[in-house]
């Protein structure tokens, strides 16, 4: 008879559970195992008692992998690392809450990374100082923003001089500037937005902009910007448009 359970051994001090191949339980714990085992190790469970600063130190030259707690952090200034394959992930995403009040005098990127192969995934946002630059700055190639939500901020991300950056699942909302920004001072290319959500700009600004040269495989895909704006140079290889996004066409500028 098949089972869809557990199966118990009895008869031995500790029982033992044999996983049938339908089964659905899973703990908590085997879900981060899944999700973030490298190596057979995991990485440190970061509360707000622990600084990001302190976080980041935790890590090795090499980067690795930080889970953080439900809780707010609470920034006065700015960060930036230079390790490369850093990951930041939330365990209850939404809830995690990197946060600058007004009376913050800093106006730099809230996070600032130049490695290669960063990831920041679960990550709730708020920048409430008035002129600040993005919240995310990367100046590597590979980064991945996913499952993040950005509130009440000036600018969500920017990618400056990079290559094959991945912004996909998230929600800008209340953004007063550009949501998105990739830019470079050369030619740069396999950068993909896809599926997020966005609010148009408080300041009108272009939510998603493209310098004049990001090209080659720039894509913008099954994004909801119902009234959002996007912009790009003519001429280079970005795909996007009214057919493959939720946004009005007259809201596409290709720039001359």
């Amino acid at each position: 008879m098949a089972t869809t359970g557990p199966v118990f051994r009895r008869g031995i001090r500790r029982p033992q559970v044999l996983w049938t191949d339908d089964h659905r339980l899973r703990t908590t714990g085997r879900q981060l195992e899944s999700e973030a085992g490298i190596g057979g190790s995991l990485g440190p469970i970061i509360t707000p008692t622990t600084s990001i600063r302190q976080a980041i130190g935790m890590l090795g030259s090499d980067g690795g992998r930080l889970f953080f707690s439900e809780g707010v952090w609470i920034f006065d200034g700015s960060i930036s690392a230079s390790n490369p394959n850093i990951h930041f992930l939330s365990t209850s995403p939404g809830k995690t809450v990197f946060k600058r009040p007004s009376t913050s005098t800093t106006t730099t990127s809230l996070l600032t990374f130049t490695g290669d192969g960063v990831t920041i995934e679960g990550i709730r946002f708020i920048d409430e100082v008035k002129n600040a630059l993005a919240v995310l700055r990367f100046e590597g190639d590979a980064a991945t923003v996913k499952g993040c939500v950005f509130e009440d901020v000036k600018a969500g991300v920017y990618v400056t001089d990079a290559n094959d950056s991945l912004i996909k699942c998230n929600r800008f909302q209340t953004v007063k500037d550009r949501a998105v920004e990739i830019d470079s001072s050369a030619n740069v290319d396999g950068h993909l937005v896809n599926d997020n959500i966005f609010t148009p700009s408080t300041d009108g600004d272009n939510d998603v902009y493209f310098g004049d040269d990001v090209s080659e495989s720039g894509i913008f895909s099954n994004n909801f910007a119902p009234n959002g704006k996007i912009s790009y140079k003519a001429g280079q290889d970005i795909v996007g448009d009214e057919t493959t996004n939720v946004i009005q066409a007259a809201d596409i500028t290709v720039r001359p």
